[in-house]
């Protein structure tokens, strides 16, 4: 009597599909193992969503009982082969792995005979079909978010500010939420100009806002927040920011002040922080053990009060703060230009500058000259779209790419 191990498997969404159930294909399963003659040596169930083998908790248990009982096991049953994989490749690899261990891998409800060579073909068309099912719900799911975003529906998973709600309509909407004035506090403080990006974190933080350094940014980044939804290049589709269908946290006036400040073009005044005088250097000094900044604090002892930079608890870097002192001091005479040679640099700056103005300004000119010239052959290629001499997707990209040139000139 042939031992046979059972593998049933469901992805998520498809628990409650009919003929595809862990109870059916079980039930099926071992009716066939009945009526063929084979004893089954183990079952197992896998309910885990995952596009390779090596994701697979229960297969990989499955794989470890093959090989601690190498040569107790002839045959791997499943219902279909789509039950197996859906895809191909790792299919045809898992297959020959199984061989190599003495154990043919079959489907009952759509079986092989690997001795027929022609009987490979269908095996290969059982196993691509699923795939291409795959690639095809993935390319219509794709196509359908992107026809919700042009239609300034935000289909992901809400931004921070917002959540996931449904219009009268059962289609996406962003509604806002309690957090939407801290989102609109971080634009605005750093819309002054006085804060860095993670200064501005820092103090968010203690406002309730809590984000890690990249998502911040990335927040600052999102043009969702103004109203609006980027819909990213895919394809021969271009990358294009469309109205969404939303209410905005921020006005578009503010987002774009932002954006300036973010690309450089605004120098960020940094904001002064309190300080204690006895610790001028506290939040500069890095802890050579962790990399940590030093804190500073004092201590009483029997000359009076001692002041200290040191780590954070658990910590035991710790240095004196005149010793400290002294040697930044001497640090900074080391690196401190004379007057004489300042005063020459000076002069040499000066020099430069007023000669190169002139140059400056006809550098101006050229550029303003550029920016006419790049709208002159944006405006012919709205001409050629109209008399469809011009792909819209073409058009697209070519009004991205010009624009971009001239936001930069």
């Amino acid at each position: 009597m042939a031992n046979a191990i059972l593998y049933a498997r469901v992805s998520t969404d498809e628990q409650a599909a009919k003929g595809t159930s862990l109870p059916f294909q079980k039930e099926r399963l071992h009716q066939y193992c009945e009526v063929a003659g084979y004893n089954v040596a183990a079952e197992f169930t896998e309910d885990y969503s995952a596009k390779n083998f090596d994701d697979r908790p229960e297969f990989n248990t499955l794989l470890s009982f093959l090989k601690e009982n190498k040569g107790l096991v002839e045959k791997l049953l499943v219902l279909r082969w789509d039950r197996f994989s859906r895809n191909a490749p790792e299919a045809y690899n898992m297959i020959a792995k199984l061989k190599k261990l003495g154990i043919e891998v079959n489907a009952i409800e759509q079986p092989i005979d690997f001795n027929i060579p022609e009987q490979k073909m269908m095996l290969s068309f059982y196993l691509t079909i699923p795939e291409i099912e795959n690639d095809r719900r993935a390319l219509n799911t794709t196509n359908g978010m992107r026809k919700n975003m042009r239609e300034g529906r935000w289909v992901s998973t809400a931004p921070l500010g917002y959540k996931n709600a449904r219009d009268s309509f059962n289609k996406p909407i962003l509604l806002i939420t309690e957090k939407a004035e801290l989102v609109k506090k971080s634009f605005e403080l750093y819309a002054t100009g006085m804060y860095s990006i993670d200064v501005l974190r820092q103090e968010m933080i203690t406002k309730g806002l809590k984000l890690s350094k990249m998502p911040f940014w990335t927040m600052l980044r999102n043009p969702i927040y103004c109203g609006k939804i980027r819909i990213k290049e895919y394809a021969k589709e271009p990358e294009e920011i469309v109205k969404g269908l939303h209410e905005p946290i921020i006005s578009e006036e503010l987002f774009n002040e932002v954006q300036y400040i973010l690309s450089g073009k605004k120098k960020v005044k940094a904001k002064a922080t309190k300080t204690r005088i006895e610790f001028p250097l506290r939040g500069y000094l890095v802890c050579n053990g962790c990399g940590k900044n030093l804190t500073g604090s004092s201590s009483k002892g029997n000359g009076g009060k001692y002041f200290y930079y040191h780590c954070q608890p658990g910590c035991n870097e710790r240095h004196n703060t005149e010793v400290a002192h002294d040697k930044f001091e001497k640090w900074l005479d080391d690196i401190s230009v004379k007057p004489e040679v300042a005063q020459l640099y000076l002069a040499v700056m000066e020099d430069i500058f007023k000669t190169n103005e002139g140059d400056r300004d006809a550098e101006i000119k050229k550029m303003e000259g550029e920016i006419i010239k790049k709208n002159e052959m944006l405006d012919k290629a709205a001409q050629k779209l109209i008399n469809d001499e011009f792909d819209k997707y073409d058009y697209k990209r070519y009004k991205n790419t010009i624009t971009k040139e001239c936001i930069e000139l």
